[in-house]
């Protein structure tokens, strides 16, 4: 299954709920994963950074992992998210295999044959 991390910034309104209201956001995230059949594997929080929190999870495909970025930047809570799929050694590797490859078809802008 496919790895993901994802870095997202709450919204002001969301840390005054959570400074009013502190609840656990983690257990509501693993339940929102699995709802997906995605799987939380960990969640961090990073008051210090530039977001508020990194999360790495594993979806069934790019459409879920999209799904879980739309569902949550609709409802407000977030400025700001991102979410890239990971690649294991071995991924990478069959990736710059297929890239070699391809490179060689590849012909660059202005370069004629």
């Amino acid at each position: 299954m496919p790895k993901f991390v994802t870095f997202a910034s709450w919204s002001a309104a969301s840390w005054a709920r959570m400074i009013d209201n502190p609840d656990d956001r983690i257990a509501a995230a693993r339940e929102f994963a699995n709802a997906l059949n995605a799987t939380l594997e960990t969640f961090y929080w990073l008051p210090l950074a530039t977001h508020d929190v990194l999360i790495t999870f594993d979806a069934p495909d790019t459409i879920t992992a999209s799904a879980v970025n739309i569902a949550i930047v609709s409802t407000g809570a977030v400025n700001n998210i991102e979410t890239y799929e990971l690649l294991t050694q071995d991924q990478l590797k069959t990736a710059l295999t297929i890239a070699a490859d391809a490179k060689k078809i590849y012909r660059p802008p202005g370069q004629h044959e």
